[in-house]
Formats: structure tokens, sequence, C-alpha cells
């Protein structure tokens, strides 16, 4: 179970969006410490008890000029915490402890006391002068560990739907982005496959695929764990970086791949995993901009390397 001090000081390093307007400066705060905070209250419900578990809806903002959002649970899973003096700063034990099912609460606390010694560094984007917002909803109470992982567990499948389409909302502003680049590697692609005599379609994203033996069953989809059997190199060169079939990796282990997770593998995977079934072998070409762009890795994956994979798909079943 994460804290509530884990949850704010990780939203720090998240990813974010913009907003149009500040967050409502009218409302007449109370505070403990240096968080500032409001109770919207409900109609009924049971209060937290001390070592209960509890799930809530949380939205996390930045606000200077305008609202960055930091993290949003309504695009992602509830958080389930454990409701412990131990486990979070007492400020916030103190006006959690107000809330009953279906309260809200808003957290207010000024940028400069979260940063404030040298080893705090602030990101780029935030200012002095500044606030970060918690806005926090009670929606369910639980008394042992084992109701919440149920409940846990039962929301984190019910929202795979919502954080698979918002990962590929992120991946296609992405591959807008770099459209020039994922062309001008297509071309390079291409002139490679004609010169090699190798045949290959090209998926909507832009990844090259060579099939060299169909497979069979179901196409793979976005709710599949995928065992995968894959050997890699750069295009032009005869140096594999990585492979789980060859010893000198020390990992002859198949790879599972969950397609759910479109963060855990490079966006050229993602893409080529679903045009596959049971069994298909295959080569894959990935432009630089749907694999590691201009980071590169290592000294055998160069910054704008197009990627060749070999892989294998060895096995498909349902995610649980």
């Amino acid at each position: 179970m994460k804290t509530l001090t884990i949850l704010f000081i990780s939203c720090l390093i998240s990813s974010f969006s913009k907003g149009q307007k500040p967050a409502n400066d009218s409302i007449q705060w109370l505070k403990y410490g240096n968080v500032e905070f409001y109770i919207i209250k409900s109609a009924g419900g049971e209060y937290l008890q001390y070592g209960n578990f509890f799930e809530c809806e949380l939205k996390q903002i930045y606000s200077n000029v305008i609202d960055t959002v930091l993290s949003d649970t309504q695009m992602s899973v509830p958080y389930f915490i454990q409701f412990d003096s131990a486990n979070m700063p007492i400020d916030y034990y103190r006006i959690i402890s107000q809330l009953k099912t279906g309260d809200s609460t808003i957290l207010r606390v000024p940028v400069d006391t979260v940063f404030n010694t040298p080893d705090k560094i602030k990101p780029a984007f935030v200012k002095s002068g500044g606030f970060f917002y918690t806005y926090l909803k009670l929606i369910k109470i639980f008394t042992t560990p084992t109701e919440a992982d149920k409940a846990k567990k039962s929301a984190a499948f019910l929202a795979r739907p919502k954080i698979y389409a918002g990962q590929i909302a992120v991946i296609e502003i992405e591959i807008e982005k770099h459209k020039a680049e994922i062309s001008a590697d297509g071309r390079s692609i291409e002139a490679y496959l004609l010169k090699n005599k190798l045949h290959a379609f090209k998926t909507t994203w832009g990844t090259y695929i060579s099939i060299i033996k169909p497979g069979s069953g179901e196409q793979i989809d976005n709710n599949k764990l995928v065992t995968v059997n894959y050997t890699g190199r750069a295009m032009g060169s005869s140096k594999v970086f990585d492979s789980n079939t060859k010893s000198s990796f020390n990992h002859v282990v198949p790879l599972e791949v969950n397609t759910n997770e479109l963060t855990s593998i490079i966006t050229g995977w993602s893409d080529a995993l679903l045009h596959f079934k049971k069994g298909t072998k295959a080569v894959i070409f990935i432009p630089s901009a749907l694999a590691y762009g201009n980071i590169g890795v290592g000294e055998l994956i160069k910054a704008g390397d197009i990627l060749i994979f070999d892989m294998e798909i060895l096995n498909v079943k349902p995610l649980e």
C-alpha cells in the first residue's frame, strides 16, 4: 500500500498536462502545520478507524499561473491506502480522520514548504509561489488487507480499458510529433528490404513486419499475456544487442509481455504484437522514434538507430 507521502512526492516526477485556469482560491482554508485544507461533507457514511484501509479518488495539481495536472485516478485506478499515522504525515492523518465515506477534502501545500532544503530539487516546471493541491474523495473503507486487496484487483481490472486508451492517446501524440523521422526511417527500411529481397507490410504507426510463419488461432489483442523469444540488432549491424535465446546474454528464458501495459516495452513491440498469433515467427523493423529515439542504449544501440527483431510467439493467454 502506498503512503500519502510517497503519492505526493511521486506526483512531482509523473507526466503532466496543462489546464486552463488556477485552482479555486476563494475557499476559506483551515490549517494544520503547513497543510491548508477544506472538507466537503456528504450525506452520511462511516468514519475511518486507525488501521483501516480505504479506497479513494485522488487528483493532484500544481497551480501557479495555470493548473498542471500531475495525476488523476479518473484516468487510471483508485488508490488504496492504509489509514495509519506511521505511514503518512501527521497533518494529513488528522485531516483524513475527519472524513466519512463519501466525503471529500481539498489539501493545499505551498511549493516553498515542499522544496525547503537544498537536497529537494524542484522540477523545472515548478516555480516558487505556487501551490500543490490534492483533491481526495473517500470512496470505501475496508477493515482487512484481504478485503482491500480484493477490491484493488477488481478496480485494476475495470480500469484497464481507460488506462489503455490513455496510453494509446499519448503514443499517438508522440507519433505525430515524430512523423517526419518515422517517414525518413521508413524509406531507409524499404531500401533495406528491397536490397535484401525481403517482403514486409507497414503498420499504421510505421513498424514494418515480415511474417516468416503466420501462426494459428486468434490474433493477439490488448488483453493478453504473450510469451516471446526474441533477438535484436540495429539495422546495418550484425551485432546482436540483446536476445533471450542466446546464452551469452545470460537470460535464456521466454519473455512475458502484458499487451495492456504499453509503457513496459518499446512502442514498436506494442505495435507489432497486435499483428501476431500463437506460433507466429516474424522479423520486425522499428523506426527509431518507435524504439529508443535520439537517446540510444548502451554501446550497441546508438541514437537514431532503426532496430530489427527476430520474434517468435511461444504462447498467448488471457490476462487474469
